[in-house]
Protein backbone atom coordinates (compact mmCIF):
# COMPACT_ATOMS: atom_id res chain seq x y z
CA UNK A 1 0.00 0.00 0.00
CA UNK A 2 1.15 3.27 -0.88
CA UNK A 3 0.60 6.77 0.54
CA UNK A 4 -1.62 5.75 3.42
CA UNK A 5 -0.55 8.94 5.68
CA UNK A 6 -2.72 11.06 3.85
CA UNK A 7 -5.60 9.00 4.59
CA UNK A 8 -8.06 8.99 7.40
CA UNK A 9 -7.49 5.72 9.56
CA UNK A 10 -11.35 5.11 9.72
CA UNK A 11 -11.70 5.17 6.01
CA UNK A 12 -9.91 2.27 5.43
CA UNK A 13 -12.22 -0.14 6.46
CA UNK A 14 -14.48 1.66 4.09
CA UNK A 15 -11.98 1.85 1.24
CA UNK A 16 -11.46 -2.13 2.19
CA UNK A 17 -15.44 -3.13 2.03
CA UNK A 18 -15.59 -1.14 -1.78
CA UNK A 19 -12.62 -2.86 -2.93
CA UNK A 20 -14.52 -5.95 -1.72
CA UNK A 21 -16.94 -5.15 -3.39
CA UNK A 22 -15.20 -4.60 -6.69
CA UNK A 23 -12.98 -8.35 -6.29
CA UNK A 24 -16.71 -9.73 -5.70
CA UNK A 25 -18.82 -8.48 -8.29
CA UNK A 26 -16.10 -8.02 -10.82
CA UNK A 27 -17.97 -9.62 -13.41
CA UNK A 28 -20.87 -6.89 -13.57
CA UNK A 29 -20.66 -3.18 -14.83
CA UNK A 30 -19.45 -1.13 -11.80
CA UNK A 31 -18.67 2.68 -11.93
CA UNK A 32 -17.15 4.85 -9.40
CA UNK A 33 -20.13 6.36 -7.80
CA UNK A 34 -21.39 2.92 -6.84
CA UNK A 35 -17.74 2.28 -5.12
CA UNK A 36 -17.58 5.48 -3.56
CA UNK A 37 -21.29 4.55 -1.94
CA UNK A 38 -20.00 1.70 -0.25
CA UNK A 39 -17.23 3.57 0.71
CA UNK A 40 -19.50 6.56 2.04
CA UNK A 41 -17.42 9.04 0.59
CA UNK A 42 -17.99 11.54 -2.58
CA UNK A 43 -16.49 9.59 -5.77
CA UNK A 44 -13.87 12.05 -5.88
CA UNK A 45 -12.27 11.51 -2.61
CA UNK A 46 -12.67 8.07 -2.98
CA UNK A 47 -10.82 8.10 -6.06
CA UNK A 48 -8.11 10.06 -4.73
CA UNK A 49 -8.05 7.69 -1.40
CA UNK A 50 -8.40 4.61 -3.41
CA UNK A 51 -5.29 5.55 -5.61
CA UNK A 52 -3.11 6.82 -2.44
CA UNK A 53 -4.50 3.38 -0.68
CA UNK A 54 -3.88 1.12 -3.15
CA UNK A 55 -1.77 2.32 -6.15
CA UNK A 56 -3.94 2.51 -9.09
CA UNK A 57 -7.17 3.93 -9.74
CA UNK A 58 -10.32 2.16 -9.04
CA UNK A 59 -10.75 1.36 -12.67
CA UNK A 60 -8.01 0.89 -12.69
CA UNK A 61 -7.51 -1.93 -10.09
CA UNK A 62 -11.09 -3.45 -11.69
CA UNK A 63 -9.63 -4.02 -14.75
CA UNK A 64 -6.61 -5.90 -13.25
CA UNK A 65 -9.29 -8.23 -11.34
CA UNK A 66 -10.77 -8.91 -14.55
CA UNK A 67 -8.10 -9.62 -16.44
CA UNK A 68 -6.87 -12.00 -13.82
CA UNK A 69 -10.30 -13.55 -13.60
CA UNK A 70 -10.09 -14.22 -17.27
CA UNK A 71 -6.70 -15.79 -17.23
CA UNK A 72 -7.41 -17.77 -14.29
CA UNK A 73 -10.94 -19.19 -15.87
CA UNK A 74 -10.59 -22.37 -17.11
CA UNK A 75 -13.69 -21.26 -19.78
CA UNK A 76 -15.18 -18.26 -21.28
CA UNK A 77 -17.49 -17.54 -19.42
CA UNK A 78 -21.23 -16.76 -19.66
CA UNK A 79 -22.58 -15.53 -22.82
CA UNK A 80 -23.38 -11.84 -22.91
CA UNK A 81 -26.84 -10.95 -22.96
CA UNK A 82 -28.16 -8.55 -24.99
CA UNK A 83 -28.45 -5.68 -22.31
CA UNK A 84 -24.64 -6.61 -20.89
CA UNK A 85 -23.98 -6.25 -24.62
CA UNK A 86 -25.30 -2.94 -25.11
CA UNK A 87 -23.86 -1.68 -21.85
CA UNK A 88 -20.50 -2.37 -23.42
CA UNK A 89 -20.90 -0.84 -26.73
CA UNK A 90 -21.82 2.57 -25.36
CA UNK A 91 -19.59 2.81 -22.25
CA UNK A 92 -16.56 3.98 -24.18
CA UNK A 93 -18.71 6.63 -26.05
CA UNK A 94 -20.19 7.70 -22.67
CA UNK A 95 -16.59 7.98 -21.05
CA UNK A 96 -17.97 5.70 -18.12
CA UNK A 97 -15.07 2.89 -19.09
CA UNK A 98 -12.98 4.03 -16.14
CA UNK A 99 -9.23 3.46 -17.08
CA UNK A 100 -7.16 1.06 -19.37
CA UNK A 101 -4.01 0.53 -18.94
CA UNK A 102 -1.79 0.24 -21.99
CA UNK A 103 1.92 -1.27 -21.33
CA UNK A 104 5.37 -0.44 -23.54
CA UNK A 105 8.83 -1.24 -23.54
CA UNK A 106 9.82 2.25 -23.67
CA UNK A 107 7.04 4.66 -21.83
CA UNK A 108 8.93 7.61 -22.11
CA UNK A 109 9.34 7.16 -26.03
CA UNK A 110 5.96 6.22 -26.83
CA UNK A 111 4.95 9.44 -24.94
CA UNK A 112 7.74 11.35 -27.04
CA UNK A 113 5.88 9.42 -30.54
CA UNK A 114 2.00 10.22 -28.88
CA UNK A 115 2.89 13.69 -28.62
CA UNK A 116 4.37 14.19 -31.53
CA UNK A 117 0.98 12.65 -33.21
CA UNK A 118 -1.53 15.03 -31.04
CA UNK A 119 -2.40 13.27 -28.30
CA UNK A 120 -3.02 15.50 -25.38
CA UNK A 121 -1.51 13.74 -21.25
CA UNK A 122 -2.61 14.83 -18.52
CA UNK A 123 0.54 13.37 -16.87
CA UNK A 124 3.43 12.97 -18.77
CA UNK A 125 5.83 9.96 -17.60
CA UNK A 126 6.36 9.67 -13.91
CA UNK A 127 8.20 7.10 -11.97
CA UNK A 128 5.92 4.67 -9.38
CA UNK A 129 7.07 1.68 -7.83
CA UNK A 130 5.25 -0.63 -10.41
CA UNK A 131 6.97 1.25 -13.36
CA UNK A 132 6.88 4.50 -15.50
CA UNK A 133 3.49 5.66 -16.30
CA UNK A 134 1.90 8.36 -18.14
CA UNK A 135 -2.07 9.59 -17.97
CA UNK A 136 -3.88 10.71 -21.21
CA UNK A 137 -7.82 10.66 -21.50
CA UNK A 138 -9.77 9.83 -24.94
CA UNK A 139 -12.48 12.09 -26.68
CA UNK A 140 -14.73 10.43 -24.26
CA UNK A 141 -13.14 11.30 -20.93
CA UNK A 142 -12.13 7.44 -20.42
CA UNK A 143 -8.96 7.13 -18.70
CA UNK A 144 -5.85 5.48 -20.51
CA UNK A 145 -2.79 5.16 -18.96
CA UNK A 146 0.20 4.04 -20.40
CA UNK A 147 2.68 1.74 -18.39
CA UNK A 148 6.50 0.69 -18.90
CA UNK A 149 6.28 -2.18 -16.03
CA UNK A 150 9.01 -2.65 -13.47
CA UNK A 151 11.28 -5.52 -13.87
CA UNK A 152 11.00 -7.00 -10.13
CA UNK A 153 14.20 -9.36 -9.03
CA UNK A 154 14.39 -10.79 -5.86
CA UNK A 155 16.36 -7.85 -3.99
CA UNK A 156 12.91 -6.67 -3.94
CA UNK A 157 11.48 -8.63 -1.68
CA UNK A 158 13.69 -9.33 0.83
CA UNK A 159 13.54 -12.42 3.56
Amino acid sequence: MAETARVPGELLPHLRRARDLADRDYARPLDLGELAAMAGVSKYHFLRCFAAVYGRTPGVYLAERRVERARSSPSTGPPLDADMAEAIRRSPAAGTMGGFGLTTTDCHETYKDLVAKGVDFTQPPAERPYGIEAVMRDNSGNWLVLVEKREFTGEDFPH
